[in-house]
């Protein structure tokens, strides 16, 4: 499982991990045809302009790098900025097993 489906997965519910996991994926599957959308266009552009297929390749990585980079900063920034509520406790889900419900404890209590 990716950092990705993890974090969304524990971050909701157990009834809307598939959600949060779908959401996750369909983020990461648009995010990779934009990007190969948008460097393949660069290096298209540098072309027409009589650039190598090679130099156009050393702009889409540079334009690739800056905004990866970015975005890692960014995010970074963004996260330090983030902080608990007053007293509020993280809520951590067990690993272990024989701590999950069973599905006539879960359907007990939805009752």
């Amino acid at each position: 499982m990716s950092p990705l489906t993890g974090a969304a997965i524990q971050a909701v519910d157990p009834q809307e991990g598939g959600l949060a996991s779908g959401i996750g994926s369909t983020t990461r599957q648009i995010g990779a045809v934009l990007g190969v959308a948008v460097l393949g266009a660069i290096v298209r552009a540098r072309q027409s302009r009589g650039a190598t297929f090679e130099s156009g390749l050393d702009s889409a990585f540079l334009v690739a790098g800056a905004v990866t980079s970015a975005t890692a900063l960014l995010t970074g920034l963004w996260l330090a900025s983030l902080r608990p509520a007053e007293g509020a406790a993280t809520r951590q889900r067990s690993t272990d097993p024989q701590a999950a419900p069973t599905l006539n404890e879960a359907s007990a209590k939805s009752r």
